[in-house]
């Protein structure tokens, strides 16, 4: 290269070079894989059967439909998938890369991946560069990844459907020349829970290079810390979000993938509160069962509970919903305009009655609560328990209590109402003195009789955990907006008369039926007309059902 090149073109004829590097790697090292200008490249279901893309940037249709996830795949997006396909592709020089599936049909995972030796083909060996689930609030639900390519390298890009969702999709990609090496990014923090009070450390382990510049993020903004490590001291509320690390390569950056921090009182590092219902089974609030003061979180990670805390008893999590992403397929949670959810799986650790409220949050926030039947596919699945918007009165916070057999699991939901967004506090109390009751009739229904004009509540005898839901009935028509417990009936007529039903249901046992006459007591107005030779006769207009008596006396002056 010195021989042919000035040096003023220098860095032009390292470039060429670098790309006549690459081929000769791909030609040598890229076992399985079809590497072709004559055709496009297309998504192949099986990583062994991969073809190469090589232009700088480019687009690619293709379909996750039919596609499968291979025994020792990793979860791409850092995400429960299912539908994965893949495609590689070649950097043409140093720089960072740009892929994105805007334009897709479904929910999309990304993922980047690459190999660290020459020898390395399988699945087992693959380390990780690039994730994402959705791209922003905006783009939800497509996906974005950005990183440092290096020239000669193959890229593995795996496209998935979160949940196992597929459909059509379309990958975008563009890349930007950089004038040095870029950094190769090892691995990043999981998102965690930490306890409110501790230090924080996050570390992003990459190979670093020259001429960086390392700026930590927090949700979106620049704060001063800098370097590979950052130091959250004395973790507090206001510092629940999202961490990244942006890197600045010449006239070039890029960003590490997200770290989403957020409290857990009961120290379990894995129990988060999610954007998606899927996603918080994976990160759910899991109680041990042996009672030996550990958790054991999903996915079998054993960490300590906190000292001094009653596991899933009482506590709070807390996190930020700023990135929340609207799902236009989300069930309305009490009927109230949302679009900023967060999700949270809860198992109690011991029969009782669970009270949950939103007391400390940032923003006017509602809560809704489900049950399901496994395996859970969706929100077609869900079991409405009950929900609430502002019964805590303390800046829109919401409270709500149900009953919780002990090892069964809820989903709650805590949204934002008309979308807003901040920092949610989700406190937690089980009461184990109240444990589940089905709705049981506590005393017996007598008819009811009572005075034309009066007012009147009919309260049924009836017990059980809230929720408990009423439908009441007049005969067999069901009497509209009728749900409470207690039925008003006002400036009571003849017509109110009747045998008035309720049913009474609870998601733990059988619904209960309860019968509840009444006779409305109208008195009646006598017509008194005079007879013959002194006598007197009167008539009136009975009511049907209601009984009268008749009482005379020959003696006018008695009582």
């Amino acid at each position: 290269m010195n021989d042919n090149c000035s040096n003023e073109l220098k860095r032009t004829c390292h470039r060429q070079w670098a790309r006549v590097f690459a081929w000769t790697m791909v030609v040598l090292v890229g076992v399985g894989m079809s590497l072709s200008r004559a055709a496009a490249p297309n998504f192949v279901d099986d990583f062994a059967d991969r073809e190469v893309m090589t232009d700088e940037s480019g687009r690619i249709d293709g379909s996750n439909v039919g596609a499968t996830r291979e025994t020792t795949e990793p979860r791409h997006g850092g995400k429960a998938g299912g539908r994965s396909v893949w495609i590689s592709w070649l950097a043409p020089a140093d720089g960072i890369a740009t892929f994105g599936t805007d334009g897709s049909s479904f929910d999309t995972l990304l993922s980047a991946y690459y190999f660290s030796s020459a020898n390395d083909t399988t699945l087992d060996k693959l380390r990780e560069i690039a994730r994402n689930d959705d791209a922003s609030v905006l783009a939800a639900p497509t996906s974005l990844i950005q990183f440092g390519a290096r020239a000669g390298v193959v890229y593995h890009i795996a496209v998935d459907g979160f949940g196992g969702s597929a459909g059509d999709i379309r990958l975008r990609w563009d890349f930007a020349n950089a004038t040095s090496p870029p950094p190769v990014i090892v691995s990043v923090p999981e998102d965690q829970a930490v306890i409110e009070g501790e230090d924080v450390v996050l570390t992003v382990d990459m190979e670093t290079t020259p001429d960086l510049r390392l700026q930590w993020r927090f949700n979106g903004a620049s704060f001063g810390a800098e370097g590979p490590t950052l130091v959250i001291p004395n973790f507090q509320n206001d510092n629940v979000g999202r961490y990244t690390l942006r890197i600045d390569l010449g006239d070039v950056r890029f960003e590490t993938a997200p770290v989403e921090l957020q409290i857990n009182s009961d120290g379990q590092t894995n129990a988060l509160a999610r954007d998606k219902l899927i996603d918080a089974l994976n990160f759910a609030l899991l109680p041990d069962d042996d009672d030996d003061g550990l958790f054991r979180a999903a996915g079998g990670l054993i960490v300590a509970a906190a000292a001094g805390v009653s596991r899933g008893y009482n506590g709070s999590q807390v996190f930020n919903t700023t990135y929340a992403t609207p799902d236009p397929n989300e069930p309305r949670h009490c009927d109230l305009a949302g679009g900023a959810s967060y999700w949270y799986a809860y198992t109690a650790p011991a029969d009782g009655t669970v009270t949950l409220d939103t007391i400390g949050s940032s923003f006017d926030t509602f809560l809704a609560v489900y049950a399901f039947n496994a395996p859970l596919s969706g929100y077609v699945d869900l079991i409405p328990i009950t929900c609430d918007n502002d019964s805590a009165l303390s800046n829109g916070a919401a409270r709500i209590e149900f009953a919780v057999p002990k090892g069964r699991q809820f989903l709650v939901v805590l949204d934002g109402v008309d979308g807003a967004r901040g920092i949610a506090k989700l406190n937690y109390r089980l009461d184990t003195n109240r444990p589940p009751v089905a709705p049981t009739l506590v005393g017996e229904a007598l008819p009811i009789s009572a005075a034309q004009g009066q007012n009147l509540t009919l309260l049924p005898p009836v017990a059980g955990s809230p929720p408990l839901k009423f439908v009441w009935r007049k005969g067999s028509e069901v009497i509209d907006g009728a749900t409470n417990r207690e039925l008003a009936l006002l400036k009571l007529n003849a017509t109110h008369s009747g045998e008035y039903l309720v049913t009474v249901s609870s998601y733990l046992g059988a619904s209960l039926e309860v019968r509840m006459p009444l006779r409305v007591l109208v008195p009646p107005e006598l017509r008194i007309l005079l007879g013959a030779e002194g006598t007197i006769r009167f008539d009136f207009e009975n009511v049907p059902g209601q009984t009268y008596l008749l009482e005379h006396t020959e003696d006018l002056g008695a009582p």
